[in-house]
């Protein structure tokens, strides 16, 4: 999946965003430092001149008409701002999370590889795991025949980070992710379902809330568990 990021006036960039998100910000910082009188410059890179528009209304729909006609990754849109010695560079980047094939399902495959992207050092407790907890199967058996997203396979993934601190910041930033994947309908964060760490755990049904079951000194992540149907089998 690709994805805008945008500079800012110290040199950083933001993150990676849609193009409506893109825009806001290119949109914003243009307003700040422009004015009607001298413009606003619009170019892809690689084209010196580009066109001059003096109202900038009209160089944003210029500019995202732009930005859809050169998606492929490293393009770039830029908007000169005319009296300051200042562009607002526009680039695609890819920032699909890695996935690794693993024994879990579609989901596993992209959350674990999206934390031992970020947690080099992460240890993993297992992934596929057949064992049963108040009589129901743990999402770490092995699902099969369920026939929809996310595919066949366990669905639960257990990692250990090198402290509990550490472990329930990179919780709090997994479910971030996950969120960012409900809100843009899978085109950015991860398809996280739950995330239990220490006595809390997490669902996009309740949020945060307290955690009954034994005390997690890991983090146990799971994918859209509520999709799962089908038999657990084992390992």
């Amino acid at each position: 999946m690709k994805r805008l990021i945008v500079s800012k006036p110290n040199g950083d960039v933001t993150q990676p965003f849609s193009i409506e998100e893109a825009q806001l910000i290119v949109r914003k910082q243009a307003r700040n430092r422009g004015n009607k009188i001298d413009g606003w410059r619009l170019r892809v890179r690689g084209d010196e001149f580009g066109n001059i528009f003096h109202d900038l209304q009209n160089a944003m729909f210029r500019w995202e008409a732009l930005v859809n006609n050169h998606k492929d990754k490293g393009d770039v849109i830029v908007l000169d701002i005319i009296d300051h010695p200042y562009s607002i560079v526009s680039r695609w980047v890819e920032v699909d999370p890695p996935a690794v094939q693993t024994v879990g399902n579609n989901d596993i495959d992209i959350i674990y590889g999206y934390w031992h992207d970020l947690y080099k050092g992460s240890r993993n407790a297992g992934i596929c795991v057949y064992k049963f907890s108040g009589g129901r199967p743990s999402q770490h058996c092995r699902w099969i025949d369920n026939d929809e997203d996310p595919g066949n396979g366990a669905n639960a993934s257990d990692e250990f980070l090198d402290s509990m601190e550490g472990m329930k910041d990179a919780a709090y930033e997994a479910v971030r992710k996950g969120k960012r994947f409900m809100a843009t309908k899978g085109d950015d964060g991860i398809p996280l379902g739950r995330m239990i760490i220490a006595a809390q755990i997490w669902d996009p049904f309740q949020g945060w809330h307290y955690y009954p079951g034994p005390y997690h000194y890991h983090n146990h992540m799971e994918g859209r568990w509520w999709l799962i149907s089908g038999s657990a089998v084992k390992c």
